[in-house]
């Protein structure tokens, strides 16, 4: 039988290593992030550290797995059963005799993955491979932060975006990188004592791997996740889109590097992770400058996290809190794999304490320097059903629950649901991962069902329902409120030569009423409506076509407002040079209706721009392959607005109706 792998492999070797050499542009299928509008570049960076220093799926654990975000959990125990009964998979075509293993799922799975075996195992463990880039964009129109009268608000860098990055991997064992970034308008500073090194943000890692006691060891910056992420949940957020289950529950994965250009949301220390028996623990500590706004009293008002340091006043707020974290989990695993159960504990302090305010909405906030949050998690596994949950208490005195199951009725159709209960006196700092709909873990009640059923291997059906609440005010609604979000989508490919995707989704969310003469606002009901068509076309093994239109719509009180989108995308692909086109017709003047869209861009970068307002805009995107092992990325774009004099406001503001940008990459692998 080994054999037939071995023949079935060699057949089709061609077809998915081509799929392989590309962009993994696939990335934003899997994420869905064009849905959320959310530019989540640690996002992208995490499943691109994977990619680049993929899993040996032979002896990866479950949580590794799903960690993915590829395969659904009866897939995972699909998985397990098959190399448990006829031992370790020889080739990833081997995946084709699992039941549940589409060609669709092992495309998307395979630049993650390796097969590892032991008479090249030596050879892999000393592998070096990695890349240096260096990135520039820029945009051609001046802001007016760049010639403001005030010299405190006045940019004081060039306009060049400028991003490097070095990756280094040892076979899969040990990992470093170093990234440094200066956002437009700041200026290269070289200042030690004030955490100035050059460039404005620089972050690095060193990891080390291993398969016995010691699991996982880095030092520099790093994000965690345990449990359903209500104590810790580090790292990027995954929010609701087509995927309706895979990206819903959590898994407890403990530490990875941190690379990304955000300047906020990360630990700077060490972490380590060791395995006495069928307990993981998990321990680590951070010390690190933030940014903050402080008053006259000289308490902090809000942490800030756009990592924007372009004048003086911007400057004056960077990392004046020191922030200190510490914290530890234990998870019990026993040898039958099917429950696992965990306790975490996090402690924070920051340099000085939050302001006390008198605004209905903050009157749970903590406003001491320190906090403490712990919690219990678990996740039962069986047969074809898996229960998750996690508790989590606050040292404020609220708490977070959340509970749910995912169960795979057939091969073919999954359902899962998820109950949420977060209070309004639960001030978790670092649940940045913990499902929800607002933007911090509390206050928030909620229930959510998701579905997806593939009646056959051309047609797939997902939809989900989210109703929730929120008990206490919030700053868009000064009473309790509610709100609830459906989505139906439907995903046709009768070929590998088209593919047709549509989606419904429907939100409804409470907002203040304001009015001139009134003192207490009054609430109304915003009701937002959105439809996708995308339809994609492989003329042949060198050309594809993508079209795309998008209808929005939004109605609060008695105010309607409507939004439309038309793109094209035309992508020619040839062993040396790719070039990728798009052309869309923008007609949404209304804010509520702007839309979120997937473009392609340079390599390991990610764009999701926002297309609102009436006009036009196009880019082009250019690869080249100057020397096998060095290459070159150019894109250029230009928005053009008929219903504008100016494009942005305050000190990004562009005077005109045009905005072009251009970016270019140089990326050398090895």
């Amino acid at each position: 039988m080994k054999n037939y792998f071995k023949i079935l492999s060699l057949c089709q070797l061609l077809s998915l290593e081509l799929s392989a050499q590309n962009n993994p542009q696939w990335i934003s299928g899997i994420l869905d992030l064009e849905i959320d509008g959310e530019q989540n570049m640690e996002a992208y960076e995490q499943m691109i550290l994977r990619y680049r220093t993929p899993l040996d799926i032979n002896n990866a654990s479950y949580k590794e797995l799903a960690g993915l975000y590829i395969l659904s959990e009866k897939q995972i125990v699909q998985l397990m059963r098959h190399i448990q009964k006829y031992g370790p998979l020889v080739s990833i075509y081997e995946l084709q005799t699992i039941p549940g293993f589409s060609t669709q799922t092992i495309k998307a799975l395979q630049p993650y993955i390796i097969i590892d075996t032991d008479r090249h195992h030596s050879q892999l463990s000393k592998s070096l491979k990695g890349y240096v880039l260096t990135r520039a964009d820029r945009i051609i129109e001046q802001k007016s932060g760049y010639q403001h009268a005030d010299p405190d608000i006045r940019y004081m860098g060039s306009p060049v975006k400028i991003v490097s990055k070095l990756r280094l991997s040892v076979g899969p064992r040990i990992q470093t990188g170093i990234t440094v970034e200066k956002d437009a308008g700041e200026s290269l500073m070289w200042s030690p004592s004030e955490g100035a090194y050059g460039f404005d943000h620089v972050s690095g890692f060193v990891r080390l791997k291993g398969d016995k006691f010691v699991k996982n060891i880095i030092i520099g910056d790093f994000t965690n996740l345990w449990g359903q992420g209500l104590v810790m949940g580090g790292g990027f957020f995954m929010g609701k889109g087509r995927e309706p289950i895979m990206t819903v529950k959590r898994n407890s994965i403990g530490f990875e590097p941190y690379g990304s250009v955000s300047e906020y949301g990360y630990f700077r220390g060490a972490a380590i992770e060791v395995t006495p028996g069928p307990l993981t623990v998990s321990s680590f500590f951070s010390s690190r400058n933030v940014d903050a706004g402080m008053n006259t009293e000289g308490e902090i008002t809000s942490l800030l996290t756009s990592g924007l340091h372009r004048n003086l006043r911007e400057l004056s707020k960077r990392q004046v809190v020191k922030e200190h974290a510490a914290g530890i989990n234990i998870e019990y695993q026993p040898h039958n794999k099917h429950l696992s159960f965990g306790t975490s504990l996090i402690y924070n302090r920051y340099s000085v304490p939050f302001e006390t305010t008198e605004k209905p909405y903050k009157l749970f906030d903590n406003t001491d320097a320190n906090n403490m949050v712990a919690g219990m998690h678990f996740e039962y596994r069986k047969t074809n059903a898996v229960f998750f949950g996690e508790a989590a208490a606050a040292q404020t005195g609220g708490y977070g629950l959340i509970s749910g199951l995912i169960a795979s009725l057939s091969h073919s159709f999954d359902v899962i649901i998820v109950v949420r209960d977060y209070s309004r006196k639960f001030n978790s700092p670092y649940a940045f991962q913990a499902f929800r709909v607002s933007s911090q873990a509390r206050n928030e009640k909620g229930i959510y069902w998701g579905v997806k059923y593939r009646p056959n291997t051309t047609l797939l059906l997902s939809a989900f329902a989210d109703v929730y609440t929120y008990p206490w005010l919030t700053p868009a609604v000064y009473s309790p409120s509610y709100g609830n979000d459906f989505m139906f989508n439907i995903e046709y490919n009768p070929s590998d030569i088209i593919q047709v995707r549509g989606l419904l989704r429907s939100g409804k969310k409470e907002k203040n009423n304001r009015t001139k003469d009134a003192k207490i606002p009054g609430v109304n009901s915003g009701q937002k409506l959105q439809l996708h068509t995308d339809t994609r076309i492989t003329l042949s093994s060198h050309v594809a076509v993508r079209f795309s239109i998008r209808h929005s719509s939004y109605k609060i009180g008695e105010a309607i407002s409507k939004g439309f989108l038309f793109y094209q995308d035309f992508i020619l692909t040839y062993p040396k040079t790719t070039l990728s086109t798009r052309f869309a017709i923008i007609d949404s003047p209304e804010f509520q209706n702007r839309f979120y869209v997937y473009e392609r861009d340079l390599l390991y970068s990610f764009s999701v721009p926002m297309y609102y307002g009436t006009g036009t805009k196009y880019y082009i995107l250019l690869k080249q392959v100057l020397f096998p092992k060095l290459h070159l990325w150019l894109k250029w774009s230009r928005a053009t607005f008929s219903n504008r004099t100016y494009i942005g406001s305050g000190t990004e503001k562009i005077s005109g109706n045009i905005k072009s940008e251009i970016k270019g990459q140089l990326i050398y692998k090895f």
